[in-house]
């Protein structure tokens, strides 16, 4: 019977049926770490440091010897052979177990728009699910396979947007983007290719330069009101300057410019309508409204996929929105009143915590 380690969305190991495995969570990860080393292969001293970190070495030692000799009773039962060991050398048979961990190396022949709905699929869970380790090694590895997750996803995306597209594959272009600059929401080519695959150039340059100019002001006028001289400061309108004339022209400190830039959370609305779709419409909405704003240098968007995690979960926002100096917060709720379904949303100025604005906006 056939196998295959599942990495995305959870990690867990499911039969030819598609059933789920029994199997040692700490047993499952080193699997999918050996799919990853080099000829699938590993030394017991390795592997102990990227599953407990710097614990003692002799009982990390130790508890591995158990768990391998647990995975080896285990695969017996299951009728198959994956692992083995030899001397101080753990060895993985990538032909007698599948898995959809991404490698830079394979299937680089398969046909961009498949390659890259295959990667959408995957890469809208998030890898390896709730497991998580102390482990520098382990963190390590996990930074490690996110740039190799991105460079995949980013390299395939480029190269299914120059070919023609039928109105499925543009969506699908559209939903590979969304997936790229929630990994990379501040990288400048991502955001460049995300305006290009929605077509969205002329209305972003508009806007941007709008923006730019309300920057600028701001900032000449906070270098105003903090020099002594700022009489003599001229506050005429510029152009969008050189990095070179902006120092010159302000002479801010870098956590002034910081200070000058409000942050922004968009969090995922709540569906108290009777209608799913409803909440599906509204999701979509607010995340095209975060990814037009992440093309302003007026504004700092914190990333959809952190809002979605923490509009999920209420006890923890006060601590996310303190940490990452938000400064505004734009709630919004689905409800329906017969046949009517209003979207509401307001606008949250956090510390102090007060309503701006909340408005109610009928779809």
């Amino acid at each position: 019977m056939a196998f295959v380690l599942k990495t995305f969305g959870r990690l867990q190991l499911i039969d030819g049926d598609g059933s789920l495995v029994a199997f040692p969570e700490k047993g499952l990860l080193l699997l999918a770490y050996l799919f990853t080393a080099d000829r699938g292969s590993a030394d017991r001293t390795t592997l102990a440091s990227f599953l407990w970190g710097d614990a003692d070495r002799d009982d990390s030692l130790a508890t591995l010897r158990k768990l391998i000799s647990r995975m080896k009773a285990r695969q017996i039962e299951l009728g198959i052979n994956m692992l083995s060991s030899r001397g101080n050398m753990v060895t993985l048979d990538r032909d007698s177990l599948s898995s959809d961990i991404l490698l830079s190396e394979t299937e680089e022949e398969v046909e961009p728009f498949s390659r890259l709905k295959q990667l959408v699929k995957l890469m809208d869970q998030p890898f390896l699910g709730s497991v998580h380790s102390h482990s520098r090694p382990f963190q390590r590895w996990l930074a490690e396979r996110e740039i190799c997750h991105i460079a995949l996803l980013g390299n395939t995306l480029r190269t299914a947007s120059r070919l023609a597209q039928s109105p499925k594959e543009s969506e699908l272009l559209r939903k590979a983007a969304v997936i790229l600059f929630r990994t990379e929401p501040k990288d400048p080519d991502t955001l460049q290719m995300l305006i290009e695959i929605f077509q969205a150039e002329e209305e972003v340059a508009s806007l941007r330069n709008h923006f730019e100019q309300r920057r600028n002001a701001i900032l000449r006028g906070i270098a105003a009101s903090t020099r002594p001289d700022s009489d003599a400061i001229s506050l005429r309108p510029t152009s969008a300057p050189s990095q070179a004339k902006l120092e010159t022209a302000l002479p801010l400190e870098p956590q002034d410019i910081r200070i000058a830039i409000p942050r922004l959370v968009l969090l995922p609305p709540k569906n108290q309508s009777v209608r799913p779709q409803a909440g599906f419409l509204a999701a979509s909405l607010v995340e095209d409204i975060t990814i037009g704003f992440c093309a302003f240098n007026s504004l700092e968007v914190i990333a959809p996929y952190s809002a979605v995690q923490i509009g999920h979960h209420t006890e923890t926002q006060k601590a996310f929105f303190e940490r990452h100096r938000v400064n505004y917060i734009l709630d919004t709720r689905i409800s329906n009143t017969g046949d009517e379904v209003t979207l509401f949303a307001q606008l949250i100025f956090f510390r102090p915590k007060s309503n701006c604005l909340g408005r109610k906006i009928q779809p």
